[in-house]
Order: structure tokens, then sequence, then C-alpha cells
């Protein structure tokens, strides 16, 4: 959101140093992967907003240093799982594997969109062998703010529930848009769900071309067409960001009554 304010920040080596710090920081905290698009994708896209310009050569190698990273932290990720007990065996695990890092992240990408997807079992057991939720999983991100101690019973996520439904998993399994929709209402439903979500996204765009010298505008347009998809989990973890997010920036001053972009390049 920052960067939205203050484009030349990207010159601070300081802000560069935080931003690794913060990444970090995140990853650690979630152990996950994915966690750490959002952040540098929206970056990404809001220096184009704000420069009105896609640097191709920077955004290739920007994909490359992504997809590398991503492949080491699969490693890392492994040699955890296989009971390594400290940074020194982490670190020789990683690089005993590390000319098959790349092999194994183009596996786990087809395996995550080809086998192990829930949209395929969904489209074929619903409703003849699994019934029709009539909204439940949209309905799942009102309960999303009850803490679980106060809620023990408290409905879990889309992603959990296709996985113990459709895998007989433990852990979630993400459907996507497509499959949810018509989980919950069947062919009309993704006919209705899809309608919505370009009325949606029609006026997003409205309100960045209205209000496109505004760093919050930016910043929310930006991280909006990044990350949010219609499908319960998306749009929980879109709100959980979104909305700490500018509660930190109205706390701070960042996000003044007048606050606008010192670059306005739209």
């Amino acid at each position: 959101m920052y960067l939205a304010y203050r484009p030349r920040v990207l010159r601070n080596p300081a802000f560069w140093a935080l931003s690794l710090v913060a990444l970090t920081m995140v990853y650690l905290a979630a152990g996950k992967r994915s966690i750490l698009i959002a952040p540098v994708g929206t970056a990404a896209v809001v220096w184009m907003l704000t420069n009105r310009r896609v640097p191709i050569v920077r955004m290739v190698l920007l994909l490359v240093g992504v997809f590398v990273t991503f492949s080491v932290l699969l490693l890392v990720r492994a040699a955890i799982s296989s009971g390594a007990k400290n940074l020194d065996e982490v670190g020789a695990r990683v690089s005993e594997n590390l000319e098959t890092a790349f092999t194994s992240q183009l596996d786990e990408v087809g395996t995550r969109g080809g086998s192990y997807s829930s949209v395929y079992p969904i489209l074929e057991q619903v409703p003849s062998d699994s019934p029709l939720l009539w909204g439940e999983t949209y309905l799942t991100i009102l309960t999303r703010p009850i803490p679980r101690v106060l809620w023990p019973s408290k409905p879990r996520g889309t992603d959990f529930r296709a996985g113990a439904t459709f895998f007989n998993a433990a852990w979630g399994v993400p459907p996507g848009p497509v499959a949810e929709a018509y989980w919950n209402f069947h062919i009309p439903g993704v006919i209705g769900v899809f309608f919505l979500w370009g009325v949606f996204n029609r006026w997003i765009y409205n309100v960045f071309l209205a209000y496109h010298e505004h760093g919050l505008v930016v910043f929310f347009y930006a991280f909006t067409l990044l990350v949010l998809t219609p499908t319960e989990n998306t749009i929980t973890g879109w709100m959980m960001t979104l909305i700490p997010t500018v509660l930190f920036g109205l706390a701070t001053g960042i996000l003044g009554r007048n606050a606008a972009s010192d670059h306005h390049g739209i």
C-alpha cells in the first residue's frame, strides 16, 4: 500500500531490506509459499499502474525469480517434513536435491491443476452422490470473524470441506470458482455467480478510473485483481488482508483525507 503512495521508495535500499524481512516473517509464520504471491504481485501491478508501462524484461526476471524461490522453498518444506531438526540439516538436504527442484515444482503445478483438484469430483458427484449446498459455502464468510474458541463447531472453510467430502482428507483442496458455484447451485449457479463477478469487476474498474490518483484506490484495484476470485476462500483472505491494511493506514496517517500518490501516472 505504501508503494502506491510513494512509488519512488523503490530507490531506497531500506525499503527493499524491510520488504525482504517482512516476506520472510510472513512465510515462516504461515508456512505457505503461495502467501508470498499476493504482496509481490500486488507491488508489481501497483508499480505498472502508477508508471503507465510494463517492463517486459523486469517482469520476466521477476517471474523467473519467483519460480526459483518457490522451487527452493518446496525443497525446504520437504526437508522439514522428512525430519530435519536444524538449519544445517535443512541446508544439506536442500543441496542434495537442488537439481530436481525445478522439475519437482513443475510436477506439483501439474498435480494441483490435474488429479489433485476437487473440481473434477465435484462436477462428477454433484448432485447425484453429493447434495447441493445451496449457498452454504458463501454464507461461511459471515462466520469467519467469530473465533473458533467461542464457537467450537463453527463450519470449516470450503477447501477443507471439499477435501473431506471428495478426498477423505484432513487438509483443504480448493475447488475453484466454477466448481464451488456448481457445488452450491448447479449450472445456474455458475452462470449467476460469474454474472455477479463480472458486475463487480466492472464496478472496481469504474472506481479506479474515477479515483486513480489516490494511492488507496490504486492498491485496492491491484490487490483485488490479483487476489480476489468468486470463492469463499479467496474472499475471506481478501477481506482479512484488506481490512487490517486499511485500518493500519488510517491509524498511521498514511491514508489522509486528501492523500494521493506522489506520482500521478494515469
